[in-house]
């Protein structure tokens, strides 16, 4: 679960990390928002990797994800992606820190590319 951004260039901050069992449900609290929900394979399929937002939904600002490392462990690579509360203006990049190649994306995502295609290691999520 991420923070928002704390203004116009910086990262949101991460306030937890949860990991279940296969066999144990997971549940986030009622005050957090899904942000956006990670997929191993194309067309959204595989296993899946979902990300919370501690600060409501998107609005113009949004949330900085520096770093999807785990999540893309997690997935074993992010292949697509599907948006959450708002989320429908996303930035992604190859490197951490929003570095390396980019692509922008105004919906949910059933392929990343070919360049990002289990590479995908920084986002930015906003409300456009």
């Amino acid at each position: 679960m991420v923070e928002k951004i704390p203004g116009k260039h910086g990262k949101s901050r991460v306030v937890s990390n949860r990991c279940a069992t296969s066999a144990e449900p997971l549940f986030a609290p009622a005050s957090d928002v899904l942000l956006v929900t990670f997929y191993q394979d194309a067309a959204y399929g595989g296993d899946h990797d979902d990300v919370y937002g501690s600060s409501g939904p998107c609005d113009s600002e949004g949330y900085g994800l520096s770093d999807l490392s785990d999540a893309s462990d997690n997935v074993s690579g992010i292949s697509s992606y599907i948006y959450g509360n708002d989320c429908n203006d996303q930035t992604y990049w190859t490197d951490t820190d929003y570095s390396g190649a980019s692509n922008s994306n105004l919906n949910d995502c059933p392929y990343v590319g070919d360049t990002w295609n289990d590479n995908l290691y920084s986002m930015k999520l906003r409300h456009s």
